[in-house]
């Protein structure tokens, strides 16, 4: 009994130790709903501009919480190509770039989906090929994403500690 309460709240504490909200980037975590898990990855629309010279915002991104400007094996690895990125970003609307200290508090959807539009289709580190055929690659203007290993979901934790329970208690019968 002693091992499955200790166990639970091993569970209890890690799954309330990051904080699930944040009002505006002060050194806060990125909130939930500003994010999109995909391919065991968790991303964030960070700037509407180059994460480095030249860009359009001249302010460099702050890094944090484990986030890092996102690679092209990431991209190929968690999304079928700019549609797929724009959608799942609901266009922009899923815009976390307060939390990057970007000099910008918006995000270009127009700059990243639809083809055929009077702007050049960006994203920086983006493959340019397959279903990024129409990336145009790293400018000032690109839009810029960054990514972080995925955090566990707190059904996840729950399972993690109850099956360490299990065979703690098991451990303790067979000795």
């Amino acid at each position: 009994m002693k091992v499955l309460i200790v166990a639970l709240m091993f569970v209890a504490i890690l799954g309330f130790s990051t904080p699930a909200t944040a009002s505006h980037f002060n050194g806060l975590d990125v909130p939930g709903a500003l994010t999109v898990v995909r391919g065991g990855l968790e991303w964030a629309w960070a700037a509407p501009c180059a994460p480095e010279a030249p860009s359009c915002g001249g302010v460099p991104l702050v890094m944090h919480h484990g986030f890092h400007i996102a690679s092209s094996a990431e991209f190929a690895g968690s999304f079928a190509g700019l549609e797929d990125l724009f959608t799942a970003f609901a266009g922009g609307a899923t815009c976390a770039s307060a939390y990057f200290n970007s000099g910008h508090d918006h995000c270009d959807g127009v700059n990243v989906w639809p083809p055929g539009g009077i702007y050049t289709l960006t994203v920086w580190n983006a493959p340019v090929t397959g279903g990024w055929s129409d990336n145009a690659g790293n400018m000032d203007f690109s839009e810029t994403f960054v990514v972080r290993g995925a955090v566990p979901e707190p059904a996840s934790l729950i399972l993690l500690g109850a099956g360490l329970a299990a065979m703690l208690v098991s451990r303790k019968r067979s000795v």
